[in-house]
């Protein structure tokens, strides 16, 4: 049900002009479509899944609870979340690192903290 909403997301989104940008240059946001429970699609591989973050205005938040999720996934695919939020878990170091990146160890943080890659920086932030 997922990939055919994703679907048809997708065409609609794509045959809309380009969202327009600001004077600064950033693109005008028209949809955020959340996903909860990520690991449910990241394996199927779907091309309109990587189609909507295009120049369309189109915005996906893939959620987990757990970096695992992520680590079947290729280099272009993480390197291509603007943003990435994890909190603490017993997540896999290795897992955690392809997510965060090196360094983020995320079985100590403290409630309300969390690690957060954006631009391929990682800092430890206090969320709440």
């Amino acid at each position: 049900m997922v990939n055919l909403l994703l679907d048809a997301l997708d065409q609609h989104l794509n045959g809309l002009v380009d969202a327009e940008t600001s004077p600064d240059g950033a693109r005008g946001l028209r949809i955020l479509c959340m996903i909860d429970e990520a690991h449910q699609i990241l394996g199927t591989r779907l091309p309109s899944l990587s189609r909507l973050v295009r120049s369309k205005g189109g915005a996906v938040m893939l959620v987990s609870q757990s970096p695992d999720d992520f680590s079947g996934e290729d280099d272009e695919f993480l390197d291509n979340m603007g943003l990435v939020a994890a909190f603490a878990t017993n997540a896999k170091p290795g897992a955690a690192a392809c997510v965060v990146g090196k360094g983020a160890n995320l079985t100590n943080l403290q409630t309300g903290q969390s690690f957060a890659r954006f631009d391929k920086t990682t800092k430890k932030i206090k969320a709440w």
